[in-house]
């Protein structure tokens, strides 16, 4: 009895086009049972074997911490040279370009540059607190602050 599983992936390699329906069951499955991906190998015999695939390992997010951490103001972190490392607590008050941002905290406002990574899938408001870890850097007559990571408070 032929196995399915094999008869795909012959079916694979072979360059035909693929039926859909087995396709689409065998990712529902996956989806469903939450199964590791699996893997073809051959074996000392010139067979193809399937192993499950190794788990993922999970996201590195250690690192080095302290505990003289200095929360900067927006007036203090613009007056720093560029290149320097600040954090910030405050507010992002408005969106003003795609990763353009204006930060507001009691001392007034700085521009901020906040890519894709830095917001770790955090949805933030302007109501919300947040915590800001970057680098100050001055362009011509322009300083702002490349935001790396944004925490929730």
């Amino acid at each position: 009895m032929n196995n399915p599983l094999t008869t795909f992936a012959r079916q694979a390699r072979s360059g035909r086009p693929l039926p859909m329906l087995p396709l689409a069951l065998l990712l529902a499955a996956a989806l469903l049972l939450d199964c590791q991906p699996v893997q073809a190998k051959k074996d000392k015999a010139d067979r193809e074997t399937f192993a499950v695939a190794p788990a993922p390992r999970p996201l590195d997010t250690g690192g080095y911490t302290t505990t003289d951490e200095t929360v900067l103001s927006a007036r203090d972190a613009l007056t720093r040279g560029d290149g320097s490392w600040v954090m910030l607590r405050g507010n992002i008050s408005r969106r003003v370009g795609e990763k353009e941002y204006v930060f507001t905290d009691a001392s007034g406002s700085a521009d901020v540059r906040i890519g894709q990574k830095a917001w770790q899938g955090a949805r933030i408001s302007a109501e919300d607190t947040v915590l800001l870890y970057g680098k100050v850097r001055r362009h011509w007559e322009h300083t702002f602050i490349d935001i790396r990571r944004v925490v929730r408070q």
